[in-house]
């Protein structure tokens, strides 16, 4: 019987090591783990301003969306960035915080959103004839 009782202990004591060993390893793992993306502030390396590439023609008193999406060197995006909308010319062409760009008269402005050191630009031309502007650029790039 003594040996029995004796043999029972062993057996216990030896899953209760497993069980100890277990927890240790799953807990060790749990907290060894780094999330490196939350960890580290993403450093902003460029903005995309939307809509298209190049030139944007309006006419005035025309508007027209602008939206940025920023991203970090490892070109994950940056969600929660917040730009700061400006134009070279607001008696051209002006902008407000939510990247709303209202044509005013005739002209060129660039229009720009920063954030911190970077920058991205686009060009906003307004004419009240779309046709002339298109001629003028096909005409000034050849």
């Amino acid at each position: 019987m003594i040996k029995r009782l004796l043999l029972i202990v062993i057996i216990l004591k030896n899953i209760l090591k497993k069980y100890i060993l277990a927890i240790t390893a799953i807990t060790f793992l749990f907290f060894s783990c780094e999330d490196k993306a939350s960890d580290s502030p993403q450093v902003p390396d460029i903005i995309i301003i939307s809509p298209g590439v190049g030139r944007i023609i309006l006419q005035p008193g025309e508007t027209i969306q602008f939206k940025s999406r920023v991203f970090a060197k490892n070109n994950q995006e940056i969600i929660d960035a917040s730009v700061v909308w400006s134009s070279d010319n607001d008696a051209v062409a002006a902008i407000d915080e939510n990247g709303i760009v209202t044509a005013v008269k005739e002209g060129i402005a660039t229009i720009m959103a920063t954030l911190e050191t970077i920058q991205s630009m686009r060009e906003v031309v307004v004419s009240t004839s779309k046709k002339r502007v298109l001629s003028e650029l096909f005409t000034s790039s050849t």
